[in-house]
């Protein structure tokens, strides 16, 4: 996801006019990373057994696929606008495309942030593997 990120800023940032088509591409493809972000974060909600940690990771990835939109809605109109206006215009484009994409990046690593502490309260099967803390002894009582 970081490198279809790189990628749109590349394009964003270059004058030719292919890159249009390119730019909408990007930013489709970015959206379907996030859906699959998604998609895992709240499978792994579903096994967490605690309720507040569960609660917690299904509220930060619901932001996800809405940001997502946006960003596939916005690079398809700002696409069409590039180059057709004056460069004022076309540089509140790209501010609105960068600011998006830097809300969605901001919003998944939330949710990968969420998943990791979900990740420890997930049920295991009666033959599958567990771990067990044991605390050590502090270097003082050694």
């Amino acid at each position: 996801m970081a490198i279809l990120m790189a990628r749109l800023s590349d394009l964003v940032r270059s004058d030719s006019k292919g890159s249009k088509r390119e730019l909408i591409a990007t930013a489709k493809a970015i959206a379907e990373a996030s859906e699959e972000v998604t998609r895992l974060a709240k499978k792994l909600a579903l096994e967490c057994t605690d309720k507040r940690i569960r609660t917690n990771l299904l509220q930060v990835c619901e932001r996800i696929p809405t940001i997502g939109t946006q960003l596939k809605i916005l690079s398809t109109v700002k696409a069409t606008m590039l180059g057709a206006q004056g460069s004022e215009e076309d540089q509140e484009a790209t501010e609105m495309l960068v600011g998006n994409a830097q809300n969605l990046m901001q919003s998944v690593k939330e949710t990968v942030k969420a998943s990791e502490g979900a990740s420890i309260k997930i049920r295991t099967e009666q033959d599958g593997y567990r771990l067990r803390w044991v605390r050590r002894s502090p270097w003082y009582q050694i």
